[in-house]
C-alpha cells in the first residue's frame, strides 16, 4: 500500500469515518434524540435508514438535524489521521478532502481541517452524495479524483472506493463487510500506514 500513496501525485481524503469519529457522534445525538443505544458497531450498512428503522426521508432529516447542530462541532479526528496528513505533506503530495456531506456544511468542514492541519490541505470538494442523492458539485467522488490526475483515494465506504481504480479503503468497521475481496487495499488504523 505504501508503494501506492508513493507513486500518488494527490491524495483525497474522505472526512466522515476516514479522518474524523462521525457516526461515533451522530450515534451519541441520535441516542439523546430519539431515545435509541445504537453503538457504532450497530451500523452494519452505510442505507442508515435500514439502521435507524425509518424512511429514507426521515433519515436523512435525522443527519441534517444532527450536521446543523452543536454536536456536530464534537467530531474529532480519529487517531493517527492528522499525522498521516502531515506525512503526506511532507512528502509532497497535493491534499484534498473529498467528501460527500452537503455543500452547506463547506464551512465547516474547512474550519475542522484549518484548525487541525492549517495550509495542509488545497481543498474541500463536495462530491455527490450516493447515499441521498445529493448533487453537491455534481461530479462522483471518482469523477473528481480522476480530474485531479487519477488521485488515491482513502475512503471508509466500499460504493466510493469501487468508482476510483487508485483507492484504499479505510477503517473496520461493520458497514465494511464485503470489503475483503481481491483487489480492494485495505487501511484499518492510521497508525499502520508505515508498517505496510
Amino acid at each position: 500500500m505504501i508503494q501506492l500513496v508513493e507513486r500518488a501525485k494527490t491524495i483525497c481524503l474522505d472526512a466522515d469515518d476516514t479522518t474524523n469519529n462521525h457516526i461515533s457522534e451522530f450515534a451519541a445525538f441520535h441516542n439523546l434524540k430519539y431515545g435509541t443505544s445504537f453503538k457504532v458497531e450497530d451500523f452494519w450498512t452505510r442505507q442508515l435508514d435500514l439502521v435507524l428503522g425509518c424512511s429514507g426521508e426521515d433519515t436523512i432529516k435525522r443527519m441534517d438535524e444532527f450536521q446543523h447542530s452543536s454536536d456536530f462541532q464534537k467530531i474529532v479526528p480519529l487517531p493517527g489521521a492528522i499525522e498521516a496528513i502531515k506525512f503526506f505533506y511532507s512528502m509532497g503530495k497535493g491534499i484534498y478532502i473529498v467528501t460527500s456531506r452537503e455543500d452547506s456544511l463547506r464551512k465547516d468542514t474547512e474550519k475542522f481541517y484549518d484548525f487541525y492541519c492549517r495550509g495542509k490541505i488545497k481543498d474541500v470538494i463536495h462530491s455527490v452524495n450516493g447515499h441521498t442523492g445529493r448533487m453537491n458539485s455534481g461530479k462522483t467522488k471518482g469523477e473528481i479524483c480522476q480530474s485531479l490526475g487519477n488521485a488515491l483515494l482513502f475512503d471508509d465506504d466500499l460504493s466510493y472506493i469501487n468508482q476510483c481504480p487508485n483507492s484504499i479503503l479505510f477503517g473496520d468497521y461493520a458497514w465494511q463487510k464485503d470489503a475483503d475481496k481481491p483487489g480492494v487495499e485495505r487501511l484499518k488504523k492510521w497508525r499502520d500506514l508505515n508498517a505496510n
